[in-house]
């Protein structure tokens, strides 16, 4: 094939993944060619070498944008302006870093000097320091309040290392996805193979016209434990969006549903996905507050899904957040048992999406032989959201009698938890103060048009708040057994 290399070879050979080759071709630094009755795409001479030219440029940290200005001008005094730009801004920097690390010294030599005294930073008062430290220049006011030590990484890549700040804690909901699959061998690799039966899916469907919230994401199935393999090109990835829960899916793809969890999230930059996921992952590994929970899959969003598909899913307007399943270290836990609770009782109960049958006891209206309260208990159907139980129900029933008298009650849902709660009759369900809770009622109850009877007044709404309970997780999924609640001071044991 004439000296033509396949995107593996060039991959292999120049250690830059498939998928930043792709990126760079989608944003016209390379172009590769297809040979007649061969499968691959390959690259000739001239895009290697113009490739090995990118990785030059880019290891001598030349933004992307500015290359695509290099490789589109034939004019050397543009380049060479160009190339004056970043040498300038490096002296700032250095000159800048090399100010810091004086200060740094200074400080280190009084402390040392005062270790036997109570350590007070007077230094740090002094006019004249503050003079040298305020004139610092960076570029594009790197120490600005607030984000000085995020821009003093930027400037010093050695120093490359995610904070805190730098990563989000996220609470992916449980949801019901569409899933593909794709292994083997595919010219840009699997991810791209099985991320494009997704796309034909949306589009197909009409997806995003019903659920126009929809998420895509994926993950590297390549091996069972699915934890991230950093620097490793996956051999199998599965690719989800996410679709209402009654949509029905056809092969190749198919349903599925996640159960949701606690991630660390941290956007991609510059397509480097072995770098970030590196990062990410050394910031877990030293977290004092989270460990990575390999329980989970480590997904790759895209951010801006409904936008994006709309637009055709062009590579060069893609952002991508990284995920990184987590789980809350002992100290963490204890401190967060009620989060985690509400967690459990949103997964299993849904937030207002969801039919519950539930047990719900009163008291009743007549006493036993001895004259004591004696307990009433029916199961009842209800839908679930923020700590309230909603029942449709008729104001004429027994319960609602005995609400009346004593409105305390307790519920039981199967065999995961128990609470107490006080119950309250919002009146007829078609009042305009029950509009909304109507409405979520007639999407969840699938009997409620047929037999909720909403014309007679006598249809009411219960609403039954929670005080306290008990949640069981015998999956131990937060890292406990049994959560004791407290609902309205929102605290856990």
């Amino acid at each position: 094939m004439n000296h033509m290399q396949t995107v593996g070879t060039v991959s292999k050979n120049l250690g830059v993944s498939s998928r930043m080759l792709r990126y760079y071709e989608h944003i016209g630094l390379i172009e590769s060619q297809r040979m007649e009755d061969y499968a691959f795409r390959v690259y000739d001479e001239a895009a290697i070498r113009r490739l090995r030219q990118i990785i030059i440029l880019r290891k001598l940290r030349v933004p992307v944008k500015q290359i695509r200005e290099i490789f589109g001008n034939s004019n050397a005094i543009c380049v060479i302006e160009i190339f004056e730009r970043n040498i300038s801004e490096l002296d700032e920097q250095v000159t800048a870093l090399s100010t810091v690390k004086s200060i740094l010294n200074r400080l280190v030599d009084e402390l040392h000097e005062k270790a036997h005294m109570r350590l007070r930073l007077d230094y740090l008062g002094d006019s004249s320091v503050f003079a040298i430290v305020d004139s610092i220049s960076f570029p594009k006011n790197i120490l600005q309040e607030g984000k000085s030590m995020d821009d003093l990484n930027k400037a010093n890549e050695s120093l490359s290392k995610l904070r805190d700040s730098d990563v989000r804690i996220i609470y992916l909901p449980p949801m019901a996805v569409a899933a593909a699959y794709a292994s083997g061998q595919f010219e840009w690799g699997v991810g791209p193979e099985a991320t494009g039966k997704i796309e034909q899916f949306v589009w197909e469907t009409g997806l995003l016209k019903i659920k126009p919230d929809a998420r895509g994401m994926g993950f590297d199935c390549s091996r069972e434990d699915l934890k991230v393999r950093v620097g490793a090109m996956p051999t199998a990835y599965e690719a989800w969006v996410s679709i209402p829960d009654d949509m029905e899916v056809k092969a190749p793809l198919i349903k599925k549903t996640f159960g949701g969890g606690l991630y660390a999230a941290h956007v991609l930059r510059d397509w480097n996905f072995q770098r970030d996921w590196g990062l990410l992952k050394a910031w877990a590994a030293a977290n004092d507050k989270y460990d990575e929970d390999a329980r989970r899959p480590c997904f790759e969003e895209v951010l801006n899904y409904y936008n994006l598909m709309q637009g055709g899913a062009k590579m060069e307007d893609t952002q991508i957040d990284l995920l990184l399943p987590i789980k809350e270290k002992d100290g963490g836990i204890t401190m967060n048992k009620y989060e985690n609770a509400m967690k459990l009782m949103n997964e299993r109960c849904g937030n207002a999406n969801k039919d519950n049958l539930i047990a719900l006891a009163t008291i009743s209206l007549s006493a036993n032989a001895a004259g004591n309260p004696r307990p009433s208990v029916r199961m009842v159907c209800s839908y679930y959201e923020d700590g309230v139980f909603y029942v449709s129900t008729s104001a004429q029933k027994s319960k609602m009698f005995e609400i009346e008298k004593n409105n305390e009650v307790a519920i039981g849902g199967l065999d995961w938890f128990v609470a107490n709660g006080t119950a309250e009759n919002l009146g007829w369900v078609k009042d305009e103060n029950n509009t909304e809770i109507r409405a979520k009622m007639k999407k969840v109850f699938a009997w409620f048009d047929d037999h909720g009877d909403e014309d007679s007044p006598d249809s009411i709404v219960l609403r039954i708040t929670l005080t306290n309970g008990t949640i069981t997780d015998n999956e131990q999924k937060y890292g406990e057994w049994q959560y004791k609640v407290d609902f309205a001071n929102k605290t856990a044991e």
